[in-house]
């Protein structure tokens, strides 16, 4: 359920974006382009020198120094910052817990299905060690424009804090954004979705028009219904949360894998 109260305090007013030279950065440095015109948000571009490789400044600063240039272009304020770090995901971390950031918004390329790690050795590093809320991108592409984002209402999937995420990148976005009511497939429901399909008409009054709800077809499995809904309804990006269980410990489910490493759409992630 999400309360009106907590609707309102979702807080950006500082987001750390770290970048990398021919990356994937470009996907959430727009992102925090557009929370930013919504919210005021100061945004640091970042990006972390590793003491043991012979890279030059030049290059570090220029990823930055492009990214204050696109903020000015865009009216955001952008400050560009080059940190020192024995590793790159050591370095996010660090400067996430040095100026009181509320959130570090990342991309990270998709993994193979066979590959150990979820997000990659730093996307998996950053959501396990990070003291601030992550929001993160995963995608195959350099650019994402988004028209229509999905959030699978199933507590296999998705907290009410990455709900609320999703429905403010909505709303910066200004694109649709797509509720697939899941809980039937869920072993044990609770009634933690109910609020919020109940109040759906308040929830288009704070995030904006473009916001539907769709029914399940109680198809054999949750991945085959998603499967469809993604076909159907023309999907670009999945919504998904991410919970630590405790001691920097995450824990993801053969279907959360499976949706994140086996879609063709874009996952929007969240670790409060």
């Amino acid at each position: 359920m999400i309360q009106s109260s907590k609707v309102h305090h979702f807080k950006v007013d500082k987001i750390l974006v770290p970048m990398a030279k021919g990356s994937t950065s470009a996907v959430v440095l727009n992102l925090a382009f557009s929370l930013s015109k919504i919210f005021g948000s100061e945004i640091t571009a970042l990006t972390v020198k590793e003491e043991i490789r012979e890279i030059t400044w030049s290059d570090k600063i220029s990823v930055v120094v492009s990214a204050y240039k696109d903020g000015l272009e865009n009216d955001v304020k952008v400050v560009p910052k080059v940190r020192t770090s024995k590793a790159v995901k050591f370095g996010i971390v660090e400067e996430a817990k040095s100026r009181g950031y509320d959130l570090i918004l990342i991309a990270t390329f998709k993994r193979s299905m066979f590959s150990a790690s979820v997000f990659g050795n730093i996307g998996d590093y950053v959501l396990k060690h990070s003291d601030v809320p992550v929001g993160l991108i995963n995608t195959n592409k350099e650019a994402s424009k988004y028209k229509t984002i999905l959030i699978p209402l199933s507590e296999q999937l998705v907290e009410k804090d990455s709900i609320l995420f999703a429905l403010n990148v909505k709303k910066a976005l200004g694109c649709r954004l797509i509720m697939a009511d899941l809980r039937d497939y869920d072993e044990k429901p609770s009634q933690k979705f109910s609020s919020l399909i109940d109040n759906i008409g308040e929830i288009i009054s704070k995030f904006g028009e473009g916001i539907s709800i769709v029914r399940s077809h109680r198809r054999p499995n949750l991945s085959e219904e998603l499967l469809q809904i993604t076909k159907e309804n023309s999907i670009d990006a999945i919504a998904i949360g991410i919970k630590e269980t405790g001691s920097h410990r995450i824990r993801y489910s053969s279907l959360l894998k499976g949706l994140i490493k086996g879609t063709d759409q874009d996952i929007i992630a969240y670790r409060k």
